[in-house]
């Protein structure tokens, strides 16, 4: 293996955070470490102080609050780190690369920061996804966009990964449109965990009126972003649309017309549902012709995934799990180490439309382990990495 990396992560603290701290005790396990931390940041009131004594305390106030809650522990290399303030000359004097896992608007601010100094980024934040020079990226449905932080004319450079929604599903609708499937539409609907929203979970109010109930948790002043992101987003992981402006007019299109020039139809509604990990997915799909749904399961059963990333660690063995029945938080989250797209439950309506479940583990493929993948592949195409096999 080639020497290791020095690596930050942004925000190490908070829900996403925390999960890229167990991605690095994976990777140890598994014997295939590429990284060390050198750098974790957090808010100001946690700067100074030590990395497990935060992250521990955050995940007990989750378990008092929660009682299905199953608490994670600071890995023990790390536990001793102290925090640093999220200072982009603190940062780019420890690391080279970073996964980010902070919210959009200090992202906005720092991110800039740290390129500039010359420091790679993979973030979850949204703040730069429609940035039309910057690669939004699934690496097993588009690793060739790695290659437009060429054009980002900087010193370090810029890789975003989508909405938790959007990683979860865009997999195989990009699986079904390979295999021969070309789709018409889709209508969405979400379940989506608690972790999605982060620790303002913690927050007294919003504890109580999470508990037992099933909700709209994004809607404000009558728009839901949640819901765009994940109707969106895929348009530019699937090359339907490069630029923000593209998608607008593609949507007003829609609405006046019914009709999309460029896009893939996706009809999305959202709701967050009281377990801690896990985004449930329901999709009905029109496709353009007929299919059979046997045929399906076969096909995704058997879909290889593209040589470029089958030997990145983060990548799973198997990207598809397909189930006859509907999948199920305790059974299958953690399937292929929570990196799987677990698909179940396909009925056939009729000879041009099924339905299928989807599930996949929010924080995992839908956050900060598969920024950890998109800096694998990263490592590969301009490093010469080489990763234990």
């Amino acid at each position: 293996m080639t020497e290791k990396i020095r690596l930050a992560i942004l925000g190490a603290t908070g829900m996403a955070g925390r999960e890229a701290l167990l991605h690095q005790q994976y990777l140890s396990s598994i014997n295939n470490q590429y990284a060390e931390i050198t750098c974790v940041t957090a808010s100001q009131r946690s700067a100074g102080k030590k990395l497990g004594e935060v992250f521990n305390i955050k995940e007990n106030n989750l378990k008092e609050n929660y009682s299905f809650w199953n608490s994670s522990n600071c890995p023990e290399d790390l536990k001793d780190l102290t925090i640093d303030e999220t200072d982009p000359g603190i940062i780019a004097d420890k690391a080279d690369y970073a996964i980010s896992a902070l919210g959009s608007d200090i992202a906005k601010e720092i991110e800039p920061e740290l390129i500039k100094r010359g420091v790679h980024i993979f973030s979850n934040s949204s703040f730069y996804r429609w940035d039309p020079k910057v690669p939004l990226l699934i690496p097993e449905v588009n690793y060739q966009n790695i290659k437009m932080v060429e054009d980002q004319e900087a010193n370090g450079s810029i890789v975003c990964n989508p909405n938790c929604t959007t990683a979860g599903y865009v997999p195989i609708i990009n699986a079904l449109e390979k295999l021969g499937h070309p789709i018409n539409d889709i209508d969405l609907t979400t379940f989506q965990a608690l972790s999605g929203k982060g620790d303002d979970i913690n927050n007294p109010k919003y504890v109580k009126n999470a508990i037992g109930d099933v909700r709209d948790d994004w809607t404000k002043d009558g728009e839901n972003k949640e819901e765009w992101k994940s109707s969106c987003e895929p348009q530019k992981i699937l090359g339907k649309v490069k630029t923000r402006e593209e998608i607008d007019e593609e949507i007003e299109s829609l609405k006046k017309e019914g009709t999309s020039k460029k896009t893939l139809p996706i009809y999305t509604q959202t709701a967050r549902v009281p377990t801690p990990n896990g985004h449930l997915e329901k999709l009905t799909i029109n496709f353009k012709e007929e299919v059979s749904v046997n045929k399906l399961k076969d096909e995704l059963k058997s879909f290889s995934l593209p040589e470029e990333v089958v030997s990145l660690p983060t990548t799973p063995e198997k990207l598809f799990i397909v189930l006859d029945r509907m999948p199920n938080l305790k059974d299958d989250l953690y399937k292929e180490k929570g990196m799987a797209v677990v698909v179940g439950d396909i009925k056939q309506h009729t000879p041009k439309k099924i339905s299928l479940w989807t599930l996949t583990h929010n924080l995992r493929r839908g956050a900060t382990w598969a920024g950890r993948q998109g800096l694998e592949l990263y490592l590969k195409i301009y490093n010469n990495f080489t990763f234990n096999n």
